[in-house]
């Protein structure tokens, strides 16, 4: 496991075990804010609805933490073949006592061997948060991170980041220029969609294949 892997491991861990399975529980954001984590999900799960419509596929939540994203996905009626993997345990622990239809793994994804190809891969947040990071590092990181999601992806990948155009930045966000990600993209794919239309600071950007 890297350094930056380890290090969001110790966070993310200690965080849930303080807060438990809410908003606050996977740092994004105060108690009150679930509105913000259902737009969130609403967001990653559109490349589902928009290129299948609705139809049953297979999804790879990467940074699943305790299943969120899989709760809501049910309760909207999203027929999903799920697996979320995560490197919190105790994150993992949970989502498998508590939701019986998806496959829970716990490992890095960049050094996790997972055999089944997916149609769509999803990333809710890794990528919004660097911690005490570089920048650098995080840059390097987040290829490194797109790369696997998109070779494990049959039909696309969906992730955000932090836009960089806002008049505070908090040390512990990651902000990227959605130019220079797109940049990174396009050397994948010349089909994707960036979505900064919602009221969150933060875009969402579709990468899809042929």
């Amino acid at each position: 496991m890297n350094l930056i892997t380890q290090t969001m491991k110790v966070h993310y861990e200690k965080i849930f075990e303080k807060y438990g399975a809410n908003v606050q529980g996977v740092d994004w954001g105060r108690a009150g804010d679930e509105k913000r984590l259902e737009l969130r999900y609403e967001k990653m799960l559109q490349i589902v609805h928009v290129a299948d419509s609705g139809r049953s596929c297979s999804v790879l939540d990467v940074g699943c933490g305790y299943g969120g994203l899989y709760q809501y996905a049910m309760k909207q009626g999203y027929s999903l073949e799920y697996t979320g993997i995560d490197i919190c345990e105790n994150m993992i622990e949970y989502a498998e006592r508590k939701y019986r239809g998806g496959v829970f793994v716990c490992g890095d994804i960049l050094e996790t061997n997972l055999e089944q190809g997916f149609d769509f891969v999803i990333c809710n947040g890794i990528l919004t948060q660097k911690l005490d990071i570089s920048i650098r590092d995080m840059d390097l990181y987040a290829r490194q991170l797109i790369q696997r999601m998109w070779e494990l992806s049959k039909k696309g990948i969906v992730f955000n980041v932090m836009k960089s155009q806002v008049d505070f930045m908090n040390d512990n966000l990651y902000y990227k220029s959605p130019l220079e990600m797109i940049a990174y993209c396009m050397t994948l794919t010349n089909k994707f969609v960036l979505d900064s239309s919602y009221p969150l600071y933060e875009y969402s950007i579709y990468l899809y294949k042929n």
